[in-house]
C-alpha cells in the first residue's frame, strides 16, 4: 500500500510538475538518490529550484531519438564522421538545457548556446558548472545576439526552439548563407515550433527532409 502511494506521487511528479525532461540532470538524480523520506514539501523545493535551472528548452528525447535516426539513416555511413566533426549551434539558447542534452546524448566536436539575455546566459554556465564543476572543453556558450553570430565553417547543424522574430530569422538566414558561400558542405536545421518556416523556405535554398510533431528537419540544397 504504502509502495503504491509513493509510485502514485511519483507519477503525480512527473505528470503534474512537467520534471520529465530534467531527469538526465545530476542534480535531479542525485536528489532521487538522497530521498529517505518521500517529504512532499522536499519535492516542491526541489521543483522550485529546477525551475531556476532550466526554462522551456524545446528540446525533447522522444522527438530527438526519431530525428537523429532519420539522420543518421540518411547520411547512411557517413553518420559518425558527420557529426564527431560537426558543432550544432543553438540560437537562443537560454538557460542551457538543450546544450546539455546534445552534450549528453550526441557526439557533435562542439555545442555551442547563443543567448542574447545575460540573465540567461549566466544561468546556463551556472548550470555547467553545476553538474560538471568545469564546462565541458566542446561547449561554448556565448552572449551575443543571434543577428551578430557568424558561423564557421564546422557548423553543420543549428537548432531553434522558435527563438526570435521573422525579422532576426531572416538576417541569421542570409549569415547562413554567407558561410555557405564561402563553405560549401552539408547543413542541417531543426526547427521546433516554426513559425516562421517561410523564412527559411523563401529562397528555395532549403528542403524539408522530416517532420515529427511540430519539429522539422531542413537541408541546405548544394
Amino acid at each position: 500500500m504504502v509502495l503504491n502511494i509513493y509510485i502514485i506521487f511519483i507519477l503525480y511528479l512527473y505528470i503534474i510538475m512537467d520534471l520529465t525532461e530534467d531527469e538526465k540532470h545530476p542534480a535531479f538524480i542525485s536528489y532521487l538518490k538522497s530521498l529517505n523520506n518521500n517529504n512532499a514539501s522536499e519535492h516542491i523545493k526541489f521543483k522550485k529550484e529546477m525551475k531556476i535551472l532550466w526554462n522551456s528548452p524545446g528540446y525533447f528525447e522522444k522527438h530527438m531519438i526519431p530525428l537523429f535516426n532519420f539522420i543518421k539513416k540518411y547520411t547512411g555511413n557517413n553518420y559518425n564522421n558527420l557529426i564527431s566533426n560537426s558543432c550544432i549551434v543553438d540560437l537562443g539558447s537560454g538557460k542551457g538545457q538543450a546544450i546539455y542534452m546534445f552534450h549528453l546524448n550526441h557526439s557533435f566536436k562542439k555545442i555551442k548556446g547563443i543567448e542574447l539575455d545575460e540573465e540567461y546566459y549566466n544561468i546556463s554556465l551556472n548550470n555547467f558548472k553545476y553538474a560538471y564543476k568545469n564546462i565541458p572543453s566542446n561547449v561554448e556558450i556565448i552572449n551575443l545576439n543571434a543577428e551578430d553570430y557568424i558561423f564557421e565553417k564546422d557548423d553543420n547543424f543549428v537548432f531553434l526552439f522558435n527563438p526570435f522574430g521573422a525579422d532576426t530569422l531572416s538576417i541569421v538566414m542570409k549569415n547562413i548563407y554567407t558561410s555557405l558561400k564561402n563553405y560549401p558542405r552539408d547543413f542541417f536545421i531543426i526547427y521546433n515550433n516554426d513559425i516562421h518556416n517561410d523564412v527559411i523556405m523563401k529562397d528555395n535554398k532549403f528542403e524539408i527532409l522530416f517532420t515529427l510533431y511540430k519539429f522539422k528537419l531542413y537541408k541546405f540544397i548544394i
